[in-house]
């Protein structure tokens, strides 16, 4: 635990290379712990996140960010092995997969494999189903999207994000009654009193104050990186 706690006071030091020496110390130690796991492939994913940003990456620059993928969809395995039941775990490395959708080939289909089982392990979260549909709806994938956003708000009717979501994916394809049907349902919803409910009020297309699903990602590194075979996602249960 004092490693752990080193490790996350070097993060907040934005001090990386020790931040990793420390997390791998505590590993070492506790190999069983999920959050530890968990931890260390979220601060590789940062690392590689950061260096993605860089004006020109060279091949070593490449490598170095396809490493650093690898080690955190590795870590983000083992804190499903070691909990394979437990539906958040399966939602954290949908969320790794997810992250790097505009770095690596093949990483949008490890994204739906890994939030379905999530959905599958929890079918009664709308937040879950609100991610996948977001998957699809960047994709352009809409009614698999629009069945997503049903199903979410068959969980929680009163949840206006997931009216929301639905009603963006009907207005991408067009059908504009149902679009503004789900509007109005937000627009009871949101408290009168509030920036959501004018902007909702105000325009259809853009209800600035609540989130709307994702756009596809830019890739940001041409080709794409291609996930070798041990990135892909643990067999379903």
């Amino acid at each position: 635990e004092y490693r752990f706690q080193e490790a996350i006071n070097a993060v907040g030091n934005n001090n990386a290379q020790t931040a990793v020496n420390k997390m791998v110390a505590a590993i070492n130690l506790n190999p069983k712990v999920d959050r530890y796991r968990l931890s260390y492939s979220q601060i590789n994913l940062a690392i590689a996140q950061n260096l993605a940003t860089k004006k020109d990456l060279t091949d070593d620059d490449k490598n170095a960010i396809s490493q650093l993928i690898q080690i955190a969809i590795q870590e983000g395995k083992a804190t499903v092995a070691l909990n394979p039941t437990r539906s958040g775990n399966w939602a954290l490395l949908a969320g790794i997969y997810r992250s790097v959708m505009s770095f690596a080939q093949g990483a949008d289909q490890f994204t739906i494999q890994t939030y379905s089982q999530a959905v599958a392990l929890e079918p009664v979260n709308p937040n879950l189903r609100i991610a996948l549909g977001g998957i699809y709806y960047a994709l352009g994938r809409y009614d698999e999207a629009i069945d997503a956003f049903k199903l979410a708000v068959l969980a929680k009717p009163d949840l206006a994000n997931a009216h929301y979501n639905l009603a963006i994916t009907y207005r991408e394809k067009n059908e504009v009654k149902k679009a503004t049907e789900e509007i109005n349902i937000v627009l009871t919803l949101v408290g009168k009193d509030t920036a959501d409910y004018e902007t909702a009020i105000k325009e259809l297309k853009n209800l600035e104050s609540l989130t709307p699903p994702a756009e596809a990602p830019t890739p940001v590194i041409k080709p794409p990186l291609e996930l070798p075979e041990e990135a892909t996602p643990p067999a379903s249960l």
